[in-house]
């Protein structure tokens, strides 16, 4: 994926802050056109497949409007489902997605106090999930995870937000590059100035 293209999409989740029945077993509150549902129907095995492969119960993907002030994809453990923003509905998000199942495969409540703590640990969990979901190597699914967050936080950068406060994008790429030191990747220049 071209840098360009990753840094639009991440511009996008940095503005959003991350019905109809679509599939069988996933419900959308918009209508959705056919690449979006077929998206929605191979995420919504991929999301199987990860479960199955940890003896866990499936999830629900259900695709709504999220407010712009929170991000594009949350998870309810309560409730087992994961709701994406249609706007996320690209598949070069699929590492957002593997991001929400590190929540669900990690079985941690949210604690506003260790927010920050637990979106690291989704990240690090992603990895593992692509791995497993894609068939990849671990080198390839943790460049997919870092390539994410470095594109939300140099975009970040330039839209000069946060938001949300506790996805604090270059502390999450510290952290992944910390958790995988064997494979040696450039800085991110957004997030010097945080080093």
């Amino acid at each position: 994926m071209s840098a360009r293209r990753m840094l639009l999409l991440a511009a996008v989740l940095a503005v959003l802050t991350l019905g109809a029945c679509a599939t069988p077993g996933t419900l959308a509150s918009i209508p959705l056109s056919d690449t979006q549902a077929d998206l929605v129907e191979r995420w919504q095995g991929f999301a199987d497949r990860v479960l199955d492969s940890y003896h866990l119960a499936h999830v629900r993907l259900i695709v709504q409007r999220r407010p712009d002030t929170e991000g594009v994809m949350a998870t309810s453990l309560r409730t087992r489902i994961i709701i994406i923003d249609p706007r996320a509905l690209d598949s070069r998000m699929i590492p957002g997605l593997a991001h929400e199942l590190g929540h669900v495969v990690s079985g941690k409540v949210p604690d506003p106090a260790h927010q920050e703590e637990y979106e690291k640990d989704a990240n690090f969990r992603a990895v593992a999930i692509l791995v497993v979901g894609r068939h990849t190597s671990e080198e390839a699914a943790f460049h997919q995870m870092r390539e994410l967050l470095a594109a939300i936080a140099t975009a970040r950068a330039k839209l000069g937000t946060r938001a949300p406060a506790y996805h604090n994008a270059c502390a999450e790429v510290f952290d992944l590059d910390r958790h995988f030191p064997q494979y040696p990747v450039p800085s991110v220049p957004a997030c010097e100035a945080a080093r």
